[in-house]
C-alpha cells in the first residue's frame, strides 16, 4: 500500500521493480476509497512475490484479508466499512472462461460479496497514461467499462 497524505487509500500489488508500482504509487488517496493495483485477470491479482510451487496469483479471499488487515502509515485500518473498492488491474470485473478453475463469477464480485462492499473494475485492460502537461490518470481499453458490483447476499 502506499498513501503519502496520511488518507486510506492504496493498496500496491505490483512487482517493486515494475514501472506500474512507481506509478501507481504517486496517486492520491482518496477518503472513502481502498484502491488496489496490480496485474490481474478475470480470475485473480497476480502475487508480485511467488516462489516456484506456489500460486501466482491471489483469490478474492487472499485479497479482502490483506485489505481488512492492512494499516496506514499512522496505524489506523486502511479498510473501514463502507469504503469502496477500486480495482486498478486489468479484466477483474470481467467474467471468466467456462470452467476456469471452476469459477463462474468474476473476481470482483467475488470480492464485493466477502466484503460486503462496492468494488468497481474493469472489464477490460487498463493501464496509466497520461498526456504531456495533464495530471497522471488510470483507464479502461477502448470497448472496455470500469463497472460496479455489488455485494450480494444469501439468505
Amino acid at each position: 500500500w502506499t498513501d503519502r497524505r496520511g488518507l486510506s487509500g492504496n493498496y500496491n500489488l505490483f512487482n517493486p521493480n515494475d514501472p506500474n508500482s512507481d506509478v501507481f504509487n504517486g496517486q492520491p488517496s482518496n477518503r472513502g476509497w481502498v484502491t488496489v493495483g496490480g496485474h490481474g485477470n478475470p480470475q485473480g491479482i497476480a502475487n508480485p512475490n511467488s516462489l516456484p510451487g506456489q500460486p501466482n496469483a491471489f483469490t478474492a479471499q487472499d485479497i479482502a484479508d490483506q485489505i481488512l488487515t492492512a494499516t496506514n502509515p499512522d496505524g489506523t485500518p486502511l479498510y473501514s466499512p463502507g469504503d469502496q473498492i477500486w480495482l486498478q488491474s486489468c479484466e477483474t470485473g470481467k467474467n471468466p472462461p467456462p470452467g476456469q478453475l471452476g469459477l463462474s463469477t468474476p473476481f470482483a464480485q467475488q470480492l464485493a460479496d466477502i466484503l460486503g462492499a462496492t468494488v468497481w473494475a474493469p472489464n477490460a485492460d487498463s493501464a496509466f497514461d497520461s498526456n504531456v502537461g495533464e495530471p497522471l490518470r488510470w483507464s479502461v481499453a477502448p470497448g472496455g467499462k470500469l463497472l460496479p458490483f455489488f455485494p450480494t447476499f444469501k439468505y
